[in-house]
């Protein structure tokens, strides 16, 4: 089935739904917002990279070491909780070794920046176009995944449309495709 048409029909009362476990679920074959966004798009930059893709990660939430823990998992295919928790078996962990030695001398680049490691070459905070532009003009990226775009724009509508625009355009400039997340903060009621 495609899209026929998109028609707003006002606010209402959303939920979120949480669940042990891998926090994902699909509905309607869409992978429903807060269920893991950063690492589906971890996932998606893995296997562009695999496809002999230079990739560039940019996360404005995370810091770096807890991007580094979920490209491990993912790489090797480990439970991220167990991972995390530190109970994988000796195996698990011989495994997630290899991996990654192997991952780190395919030719083509898997870059990763966080506020942690942005060095501001751009003069301006990681999160604003003209930073986001620099660190692709730096890597040169065949693709770019961007986690969290919505902390480099400000959530007035005129601020965060310009931002949008200017930031389709820096792609568009920059000949590249991009995959980035965000999400959807809480309105104050209106009634108040």
């Amino acid at each position: 089935s495609k899209f026929v048409s998109l028609v707003y029909i006002g606010k209402a009362m959303t939920y979120d739904m949480e669940m042990a476990g891998p926090c994902n679920f699909t509905a309607n074959d869409i992978v429903v917002h807060n269920s893991g966004k950063t690492w589906l798009l971890l996932q998606m930059a893995v296997n562009q990279h695999r496809l002999g893709k230079s990739v560039l990660v940019i996360s404005l939430e995370m810091p770096t070491r807890i991007i580094e823990d979920r490209l491990d998992a993912i790489v090797c295919k480990l439970d991220y909780d167990k991972f995390r928790r530190g109970q994988t078996s000796v195996q698990e962990d011989a495994d997630l070794y290899a991996a990654v030695k192997k991952l780190k001398s395919v030719k083509n680049a898997f870059n990763l920046i966080s506020f942690e490691n942005y060095d501001g070459k751009a003069k301006t905070p990681l999160g604003s176009v003209e930073s986001i532009r620099a660190c692709v003009q730096r890597y040169r990226p065949d693709i770019l995944f961007v986690d969290g775009i919505y902390l480099g724009m400000s959530m007035e509508w005129e601020k965060a449309t310009k931002f949008a625009n200017d930031f389709h355009a820096m792609l568009v400039g920059c000949h590249i495709p991009c995959v980035a997340t965000t999400q959807m903060q809480q309105e104050a009621d209106p009634a108040k």
